[in-house]
């Protein structure tokens, strides 16, 4: 395991559980399947954003209240769920996991980089409140609609995008280089829509 990886974990355990152990918060983060690496993004967060927002309009079958499907029912714990909010015609606000008292909040917008559409977040802030501003790190991921009301959401490959690299433009130049590679986005997860609450 990287040390980048550990010291991105030891972030999160002070976001989260300033109580437990780095080793726990890996061990815990590592068994939420997919999701332990896509919206928190211990993995694959970088300091500087990938692309420049763009001013691209939001996709509107994206928003509205998610479930987590794991590939495996896990009894212990509910599947994690994630609410995606219009803020304005060319932003989200992304509130994840929204069933978990540890839930963040993230702002996020589409991008095109090349040929490929995206959509880049940065968290923003906990249930707890505000962040360090150090600690508003971004991610990437693309998403396709595979059915009505599914989504499959993929991360950002961190062995292509070393995630050192601390520009835009670096970070630009790396995904243009692999953009035809298709490990470039991994680790799908898929998520269903829930029905709306009275």
């Amino acid at each position: 395991m990287s040390s980048g990886f550990v010291k991105r974990c030891s972030l999160l355990s002070r976001l989260t559980h300033p109580q437990v152990s780095r080793k726990n918060i890996i061990m815990k983060w590592i068994t939420l399947s997919w999701i332990s690496l896509v919206l928190f993004l211990p993995a694959c967060e970088y300091e500087a954003p990938v692309a420049a927002k763009q001013d691209l309009p939001i996709d509107p079958t994206v928003l509205g209240h998610w479930r987590f499907v794991a590939e495996k029912a896990n009894k212990s714990r509910d599947p994690e769920e994630m609410l995606i909010l219009k803020y304005s015609q060319t932003e989200y606000l992304i509130f994840y996991p929204s069933n978990s008292k540890s839930g963040m909040f993230f702002r996020g917008y589409p991008v095109r980089i090349g040929k490929t559409d995206c959509v880049q977040i940065q968290c923003v802030g906990t249930s707890r409140g505000n962040i360090k501003p150090e600690e508003r790190k971004y991610h990437l991921f693309t998403y396709q609609v595979t059915e009505p009301g599914q989504i499959v959401l993929r991360i950002l490959n961190t062995d292509l995008l070393d995630d050192d690299l601390d520009s835009t433009t670096a970070l630009e130049q790396a995904f243009l280089k692999h953009e035809s590679d298709p490990e470039l986005f991994r680790q799908p997860g898929t998520f269903r829509k829930l029905p709306k609450s009275r």
